[in-house]
């Protein structure tokens, strides 16, 4: 139960981090934010305070993208110390990948790197974002379809879309698509 929150916390931290670098989250954000603060009555501390949210929206993204690598590295753990199976060590390698892939791109997004080599860090940007998002529909097919009392990979519509894991995927799919 444990290792299912984390990584359910893991994978909102993810879609968190894609969703506030939605170009229609921004406008949203921009359109609410500046028009229903732009009249003449509001504070001017009032209407700094919002400024200075929109501006820290890229804090959020890349604070989401750090805590995602930090709960599913103690997921990761926590499935490496409860797999008895080989199912569940191929989720185990999938999110191992995953960690690998997610913590490649905030290496090339720190300061110094994207500054020095920025068409690496948009290329990994995008190209191993594509890649996480690949491996988090491996391990959302995977561990939301194994039974682990009876140890078999059974598919079963219900139980997948009914799991927290298949719409948080489902999001940024969305994102990619739109």
């Amino acid at each position: 139960m444990e290792q299912q929150k984390a990584v359910q916390f893991a994978f909102g931290c993810v879609l968190i981090t894609v969703l506030v670098r939605q170009s229609t989250v921004l406008r949203l954000a921009y359109f609410l934010l500046l028009n229903i603060f732009r009249y003449w009555w509001v504070p001017l501390p009032v209407k700094h305070a919002v400024v200075s949210f929109i501006w820290h929206i890229g804090g959020v993204h890349s604070g989401c993208a750090a805590s995602a690598i930090i709960w599913l590295g103690y997921a990761l753990a926590l499935l490496c110390s409860q797999s008895n199976t080989m199912a569940m060590w191929g989720v185990v390698i999938v999110a191992a990948v995953l960690l690998l892939a997610l913590v490649s791109v905030i290496v090339t997004a720190l300061p110094q790197m994207r500054a020095r080599y920025h068409d690496l860090f948009e290329s990994v940007h995008r190209f191993v974002g594509w890649l996480c998002l690949a491996l988090v529909w491996g391990i959302v097919v995977v561990y939301d379809n194994f039974d682990e009392d009876q140890a078999v990979f059974a598919f079963h519509v219900l139980n997948f879309v009914t799991a927290f894991e298949f719409w948080v995927a489902c999001a940024p799919v969305d994102h990619i698509c739109a």
